[in-house]
């Protein structure tokens, strides 16, 4: 494409002029170049001198005449020009509140005059497309705004619908599902009266079998009671026994002491029977029997106090033996209290299972009656539902062709605000209307 040159019409006819001016003068100069040559080579004929003088004459009459035109044309064309171009620059920024004055009729006065009109014309389009133009972009964002508010109530209640829709196929399912349950449940029913009753006559002999138990773990904890009595007995008499020991063990350290003191004694007379002579033999002879009778009495109380030592460290151990087998027997006689309880408990359990059973078999008869009326209302509640579910799909059909004509509606209602807004825009750059 080719590129336009920025040069003014002005600057076009002045460089014009200007280059008529450069020439003429180079004109002009050379001819008093030509005129002083000749006059001073060999005398410019008067003929030749009157020519060249005409032309400079000639020459300057046009310069003036052509700075005449220059000024009337700059009065009378290129000042409106530039009006109008002043005019113009202020119109393309939006200013439509200019006038051109214009004092001529010629044509620059009526391209001024028709100018003024088409500014009036257009300010009146402009001011009148202003108005309509917010109106319109008020009631497209009005109805943008209804049309978007009814597309979500729409979404909302099709969302809805197909929610309810959906529910009701899911409970047309249970409700199928709850008729074959419905129909099964009467044999159920059945199957569960004859089980309670077997459970009932199983729960009565458990009853008897419990109270027959009891009974022997009566008998037991009583055995287990007086057997703790007498191992309590037996540990008394152990301890009291082992008392004994300890007194004889007392006994038998007199009867050595004294077995000493005879001894010592014996010693003494046998001394004195040796001092006396043949009268002392006899005595000597008592005194060394009676020596002998205190060593066998010492040795004797020894082998009474090594026995009485045994004797005694085993009733220690029996009376611990005892009154760990005591301890033992308490554990077991607490062990069968807790047992006699539990089972004590067990049969007031079996005797409240045996009422339950009692009440679910009265109360099986009677849901098999109830089950019987719940399937008849139950098959009434599917065709009801089935009925309900085709009208409420047909709703829903209807409601998502209104969601579809309801988003086309925002969608053209979007189009127009923003085409609206485009055109305001556009507008709002004339001012001063």
């Amino acid at each position: 494409m080719r590129r336009l040159v920025n040069i003014s019409l002005k600057t076009k006819v002045f460089s014009f002029f200007g280059m008529l001016f450069f020439v003429y003068a180079i004109s002009t100069v050379y001819n008093f170049y030509l005129l002083n040559h000749y006059k001073d080579s060999s005398g410019t004929s008067e003929l030749v001198s009157k020519s060249l003088y005409s032309t400079t004459i000639a020459g300057t009459l046009i310069s003036i005449g052509c700075i005449v035109f220059i000024l009337i044309l700059f009065q009378n064309v290129f000042r409106p020009i530039d009006r109008l171009t002043d005019a113009t620059k202020k119109m393309v920024n939006g200013d439509l509140s200019i006038q051109i004055e214009s004092g001529t009729m010629d044509e620059m006065g009526m391209l001024t005059s028709h100018f003024n009109e088409m500014i009036e014309k257009l300010r009146v389009l402009v001011s009148q497309s202003q108005s309509n133009t917010g109106l319109i972009l008020d009631s497209a964002i009005k109805l943008y705004e209804s049309s978007h508010e009814h597309e979500k109530e729409s979404d909302r209640i099709n969302s809805s619908i197909m929610q309810i829709s959906a529910g009701a196929e899911r409970q047309q399912e249970q409700y199928t599902y709850l008729n074959e349950i419905a129909e099964n449940m009467e044999d159920r029913i059945k199957e569960i009266a004859e089980l309670a009753n077997a459970i009932d006559a199983m729960s009565s002999a458990n009853v008897a079998k419990s109270g027959v138990g009891m009974e022997l773990i009566g008998q037991t904890s009583a055995q287990i009671e007086h057997m703790n009595h007498i191992t309590s007995e037996a540990a008394v008499n152990a301890e009291k026994l082992a008392e004994k020991t300890n007194e004889i063990d007392q006994i038998v350290s007199i009867i050595s002491g004294i077995s000493n003191q005879t001894n010592l004694l014996a010693l003494n007379a046998a001394i004195e029977a040796a001092r006396a002579g043949e009268q002392g033999k006899g005595f000597a002879v008592v005194a060394g029997e009676v020596r002998a009778l205190a060593e066998q009495s010492l040795q004797a109380s020894k082998q009474i106090q090594s026995v009485i030592e045994s004797v005694r460290t085993e009733i220690i151990k029996m009376v611990e033996v005892m009154a760990g087998g005591n301890s033992e027997v308490q554990k077991g006689s607490r062990l069968f209290s807790n047992v006699h309880e539990q089972y004590s408990d067990m049969r007031e359990g079996i005797l409240s299972i045996q009422r339950e059973i009692d009440r679910i078999a009265h109360y099986a008869d009677d849901l098999k009656e109830q089950t019987s009326e719940l399937t008849t209302m139950n098959r009434e509640s599917m065709s009801i539902l089935h009925t309900n579910s085709a009208g409420i799909s047909e709703m829903a059909a209807g409601f998502t062709n209104q969601g579809d004509t309801v988003r086309e509606l925002t969608a053209t209602a979007e189009n127009l605000k923003r085409v609206s807004s485009i055109q305001k825009e556009a507008v709002s750059a004339f001012r001063n209307i």
